[in-house]
């Protein structure tokens, strides 16, 4: 798997997949699922699978020490992306001009300009940028503008029927 470290290492090669943005914290069944779609996808278009993701985490910039702790290392994770058939992962520096960009300046920086992205596929509960105010309908509509398709997936749940998350996961 590639490591792309900051759009500013985006490369010709890097371009035109099929991603999927998010925290990703321990890779669990959930985010699991989630990177199967994103790889079939990828297969029905002969392209690459790409994760976005952010080191330090959201909750660790903002939180600081008091910041949950993660269910995994950067290096865990990564490896366990690899070992989920995933091509390349671009770690974006989660820093103050990330925290303050806009979820439409997400979309053009990181998705058109960036990556040149075929498709997205995110969580049904996905918020980005700004105050999170990007969701699923923004993203949709920046698909119909720049061309590229938008796909939700359905929340993951286990026997009982509950939803798994990693916020499940550091309560158990």
């Amino acid at each position: 798997m590639k490591l792309i470290r900051g759009l500013h290492n985006i490369r010709a090669e890097h371009l035109g997949s099929v991603a999927t943005i998010g925290n990703f914290d321990g890779v669990h069944l959930g985010h699991q699922a989630l990177m199967e779609q994103v790889r079939i996808r990828a297969d029905k278009l002969n392209t690459d699978t790409t994760v976005i993701t952010f080191d330090p985490l959201p909750t660790e910039y903002f939180l600081k020490q008091k910041a949950p702790g993660r269910l995994a290392p950067l290096c865990e994770k990564l490896a366990k992306l690899a070992q989920l058939g995933i091509d390349q992962t671009l770690r974006l520096p989660f820093n103050a001009t990330l925290a303050n960009m806009s979820a439409d300046d997400f979309i053009q920086n990181v998705l058109v300009d960036g990556l040149q992205i075929q498709q997205l596929v995110v969580g049904d509960d996905f918020r980005f940028g700004k105050d999170r105010t990007g969701d699923f309908n923004l993203l949709k509509k920046a698909g119909e503008q720049y061309n590229f398709k938008v796909t939700s997936t359905d929340t993951f749940v286990c026997n009982d029927e509950q939803r798994v998350s990693s916020t499940r996961i550091r309560q158990a």
